[in-house]
């Protein structure tokens, strides 16, 4: 017989164990990374009771480079999908599921190789920590700018994600920790030729004209000159952008003539002789405004007249685009008295026309700092007084994207109270209030029409009107003397608009300045635009909390007391974690089961020789 005093345990595991089992190359088992040779190897010693990734927790495996980075099998679940990341993104994120057992907290750092260079870089980590005790809980990975990272590379590229209670910098992409998982995964960098962050499989508007690819016709080039008109931003060559040429409902191009080539591809649309893009002299800028309209004033301060301005209110929507079909007579929306091309809120539901022009191609936060609807006076500006950020190029004179109409109505969001036609007015969906529930901002109402707010209107009030310019007396600055910031005859003090920039001052001053609209699904689609604003459920993500993703990795970690689950023989000799009897998890049981087994054997070999 033989004795179990655990204090000779680590004796009998000694000789037993190279007696019973074959001998192993290592003394520990070890996670190791998969994605293609370049990457370099990254190892994690396989330890009970560890941080790991996904449900499955690290297991030992031969380190083996693929293709695909798709050796390692089915314990690789940290990361469900990818986002779709296209050539020259601006940002990135994705989520990640982590369990973290320990006692301390774990750190966790991805790379993504965003320039396809087949190195995980330094600048292309991103990280976060993980809380002790954590279970399955959903932490996103966030790269919020890309400048310099993401390039024209479009094509296969990969992740690396690890785990461990070791402190993790940006350079270690590979190399040994002690604890916790590593996994790579393969996806694809995607083409997206207009830069709209829509990769081109998915993008129904290639070219970004508004007009969607199927009417353009791939495969077709009108004008022949190499370039097919769903990617051509001036299909008939005449010097007119197709996205003026195409008219208020892009979907549906006019064919002004009515000979059967919409206007984008005729090169005299109104058939009068006169080839489209000849200089207008009533109409300088050629946006469709009459000279004598737009005058010779600059309403948005860029330095650039009116008559002159592609976007005379720096709302990045070009004038061509606001002023309707008429431009004698340019639209005015909200019937506020404020034509649409010089009003920063054209439908007056209490969100900027800059926010609602595009559909996030455009980073409206950096262009528009003090949030007054408007693109700060620091951004660069060409001659045409379009700001160079929404442009294909300096000057160019077409927006890098469409201007969007979310419920494809054929009223563009930023003349819609209700853009996703969800029934629920935006105003409402952008957390503002509509105590009247007529979608518009409550500060605001004109039930006649006259560009004169009811809550002056002599009309409305009843209150005397001395001169007849239809302003209550009361209201008026010829009567009651005062400021008139902006000339419109109502004082500053008793005017909504006192600036008279088509924006409730009361809107201005609260919840837009907050500059972030609600998103009740995380979808990155405001709920305004959102027709499935609470989400649909799917995703198989039941993960907890989001963590940190500006996590430090210069500080330090407290080594891990969990013991090592050792394979084999160390170069020094048989070594086994110390057994504290009554100590739960310090001996794996594992090791203890297969060092008893071993002793059994030994013991059963003696007697049967006897």
């Amino acid at each position: 017989m033989f004795k179990t005093n655990p204090s000779k345990i680590s004796v009998y595991v000694c000789i037993a164990l190279p007696l019973s089992m074959a001998p192993l190359s290592s003394a520990f088992a070890l996670d190791s990374g998969d994605a293609p040779a370049s990457y370099g190897l990254a190892t994690h010693v396989v330890v009970a009771d560890a941080p790991h990734l996904g449900l499955l927790p690290g297991s030992d495996n031969t380190a083996a480079n693929s293709a695909l980075a798709d050796a390692d099998g089915a314990e690789e679940d940290g990361v469900f999908g990818h986002p779709e990341l296209v050539q020259n993104g601006k940002a990135y994120d994705t989520n990640v599921f982590v369990y973290n057992p320990s006692a301390t907290a774990a750190n966790l750092v991805a790379w993504v190789d965003f320039d396809g260079n087949g190195v995980f870089d330094a600048d292309e980590a991103s990280f976060s920590t993980v809380p002790a005790g954590a279970s399955n809980q959903k932490i996103k990975m966030v790269w919020p700018d890309l400048t310099g990272l993401s390039t024209e590379y479009a094509g296969g590229t990969f992740l690396r994600v690890r785990i461990s209670n070791d402190p993790i910098s940006a350079n270690d992409a590979t190399g040994a920790l002690s604890n916790g998982e590593v996994e790579d995964y393969a996806f694809n960098i995607l083409e997206d030729v207009d830069g709209d962050e829509i990769a081109d499989i998915n993008d129904e508007d290639n070219d970004n004209d508004g007009i969607p690819d199927i009417v353009e016709q791939v495969g077709l080039d009108t004008d022949g000159d190499g370039l097919e008109d769903y990617l051509d931003t001036d299909s008939d060559n005449d010097g007119i952008p197709d996205y003026i040429e195409a008219g208020s409902d892009a979907r549906q191009p006019i064919d002004t003539d009515n000979d059967g080539n919409p206007d984008y591809i005729d090169t005299d649309s109104n058939n009068d002789g006169v080839l489209d893009g000849t200089v207008d002299v009533n109409d300088d800028d050629g946006d469709g405004i009459d000279n004598v309209v737009e005058g010779s004033g600059d309403y948005d301060q860029d330095g650039v007249a009116n008559s002159n301005d592609l976007d005379s209110d720096n709302d990045t929507i070009p004038d061509a685009i606001e002023v309707g079909l008429d431009g004698t007579m340019p639209v005015d929306t909200d019937t506020d008295g404020i034509a649409d091309y010089l009003d920063l809120d054209s439908d007056n539901d209490g969100i900027y026309d800059i926010q609602e022009g595009n559909s996030g191609e455009v980073d409206v936060a950096a262009l528009d700092v003090d949030r007054n609807g408007q693109v700060d006076s620091s951004q660069l500006f060409g001659a045409n007084g379009l700001v160079d950020a929404v442009e294909t190029s300096p000057d160019s004179r077409v927006p890098r994207f469409a201007v969007p109409d979310s419920d494809a109505d054929a009223v563009r969001d930023f003349r819609d109270t209700d853009s996703d036609n969800d029934g629920v007015g935006d105003i409402l969906e952008a957390g503002g209030t509509d105590v009247d529930g007529n979608l518009l901002v409550d500060d605001y109402n004109d039930a006649n029409a006259d560009g004169i707010p009811d809550s002056v209107d002599a009309t409305v009030t009843g209150i005397n009107d001395a001169d007849s310019d239809g302003i209550d007396d009361t209201a008026d600055v010829d009567v009651v003397g005062g400021a008139d910031s902006d000339l419109d005859g109502i004082v500053d003090s008793r005017d909504g608009d006192a600036n008279n920039d088509g924006v409730q001052d009361s809107v201005a001053n609260s919840f837009l300045d907050s500059g972030a609209f609600p998103d009740l699904d995380d979808d990155n689609i405001p709920d305004y635009r959102d027709d499935d604003s609470i989400g649909n459920g799917t995703g198989g993500t039941t993960g907890t909390t989001t963590g940190d993703t500006t996590g430090d990795t210069t500080g330090t970690t407290t080594a891990s007391s969990t013991p090592l689950v050792e394979t084999g023989l160390s170069g020094s000799g048989c070594s086994v974690s110390s057994y504290a009897p009554g100590k739960q998890g310090s001996f794996g049981v594992t090791l203890l089961l297969l060092s008893l087994l071993s002793v059994a054997r030994l013991v059963w070999r003696r007697q049967s020789t006897r």
